[in-house]
């Protein structure tokens, strides 16, 4: 089974290693990749993992927060040049 979730506090290579090593010992966890860039954790497992599995397995790392990735809750933080870009360099040809 391929489970995906949604992960917000994660901001390093180190963040990641520790919440990999938190979910692989879940039960029948055959693997897991985390997606530094989208904050996205990809677990393998043999059955199928629930959220609070996962939110169990990472209870001890308090920084960490895990939903689902279509939950209503997870909105895309933008900075404000990743939003006006475009405006910007349109201006700058003008």
């Amino acid at each position: 089974m391929n489970n995906k979730y949604q992960i917000s506090g994660m901001t390093c290579e180190t963040c990641a290693t520790k919440i990999t090593a938190a979910v692989k010992k879940i039960p029948d966890v055959q693997s897991v990749t985390i997606s530094l860039l989208d904050k996205v954790i990809q677990i393998e497992s043999h059955k199928s993992i629930e959220l609070k599995t996962v939110q169990a397995a990472l209870s001890g790392l308090d920084k960490y927060q895990v939903n689902n990735i279509n939950s209503a809750e997870f909105i895309i933080e933008k900075s404000y040049f990743q939003i006006y870009k475009p405006l910007i360099f349109i201006f700058l040809f003008i």
